[in-house]
């Protein structure tokens, strides 16, 4: 189960149906899409229902979704912890792009690193990202990872394959 996490300004807390129009708001902008490999543009709330659905589901194995809100209850972003083969834990980040420059992201992956740090001591966290998200590379580097490799990703919002790069870093 996807564990509820406060920080300064934000709430982090599982995915519920009733998110699924305001889901379909924050994913179905090409800036923000373009960025996740799985997110079509449009993006509907029938996608955002199947999308809560699946992430829902995915706790089962032990994968985590949190709908991070800000003061007033809006749901500004999303962070996904996926597992990967063996112990590896895949990060995923994505933020509203009205909010974008607020430190929303930093926040928000910071308390899920924090949590990871103490739930699952030293699991290997990595993240890809496209190569042409610089500010995403920035905020991992930050954040204490390192680029490890890369290759190439197909996204559904950007209807081709691009060059991604893989981040890695230990869980304190």
């Amino acid at each position: 189960m996807t564990p509820v996490l406060l920080t300064e300004r934000l709430l982090l807390r599982p995915f519920e149906h009733e998110d699924a129009q305001a889901l379909a708001v924050l994913l179905d902008h090409a800036d923000v899409a373009t960025g996740v490999c799985a997110t079509p543009v449009p993006f509907t709330p029938l996608h955002a229902a199947a999308r809560i659905l699946m992430m829902r589901a995915a706790e089962g194995r032990g994968d985590l979704a949190w709908a991070v809100e800000d003061g007033s209850g809006e749901l500004v972003g999303l962070v996904t912890l996926e597992r990967r083969d063996g112990q590896a834990l895949q990060l995923g980040v994505a933020v509203a792009r009205p909010r974008w420059g607020q430190g929303i992201a930093t926040e928000a992956l910071e308390a899920a690193l924090d949590w990871v740090s103490r739930a699952r001591p030293g699991a290997t966290l990595c993240s890809e990202v496209f190569a042409d998200t610089g500010r995403v590379h920035s905020l991992l580097a930050r954040l204490g990872f390192r680029q490890i490799g890369g290759s190439r990703r197909f996204s559904l919002a950007r209807q081709r394959s691009d060059a991604v790069q893989l981040w890695q870093r230990l869980a304190a």
